[in-house]
């Protein structure tokens, strides 16, 4: 009888420059999310595997090599785009790489790129990036305005 290699449905990988310091708590949070919570491993959680790709150097973080899109029916890469990033020729050109890649192997795949600071979104396409900086706390946008409550009349 033959072995059916186990292949997950969903993985994340997301990858960063460790001189972004906020990175690796982003990636940590989004791990919490959708792994399980990383403050406490015996809880359940969703079970989505997320794997971290983060070096000073994309190839330190063995990028773009080790996506391993084939690996999953489904990868959503999630880039982490920071000043760090912007200002490395190697990175910009990794991350280009692995949004190319992404778009290559198609259906099923999702390059995901977080601009985490203002201006960076230029690194890939602005009009495929979640600006992060516009946010200051989950679900709240910081140039939102928020309703006083003042026009909202009762039916009684």
């Amino acid at each position: 009888m033959a072995k059916i290699p186990f292949k997950p449905k969903l993985v994340l990988r997301v990858l960063w420059n460790t001189e972004f310091s906020t990175g690796r708590d982003l990636a940590r949070h989004i791990y919490s999310r959708l792994c399980r919570d990383g403050e406490r491993p015996a809880s359940r959680g969703i079970g989505i595997p997320v794997y971290f790709l983060s070096g000073t150097t994309p190839a330190e973080a063995k990028l773009p090599g080790i996506l391993a899109l084939e690996g999953a029916e489904s990868t959503v890469v999630i880039a982490l785009l920071d000043t760090s990033i912007r200002a490395d020729q190697a990175w910009r050109d990794c991350v280009r790489a692995v949004e190319s890649e992404v778009a290559r192997k198609g259906k099923g795949h999702l390059f995901l790129p977080v601009a985490c600071e203002d201006k960076v979104h230029s690194i890939v396409d602005k009009t495929n990036c979640i600006r992060l900086y516009n946010f200051d706390a989950p679900g709240h946008c910081l140039h939102a305005e928020r309703p006083s409550g003042d026009h909202v009349r009762r039916h009684e």
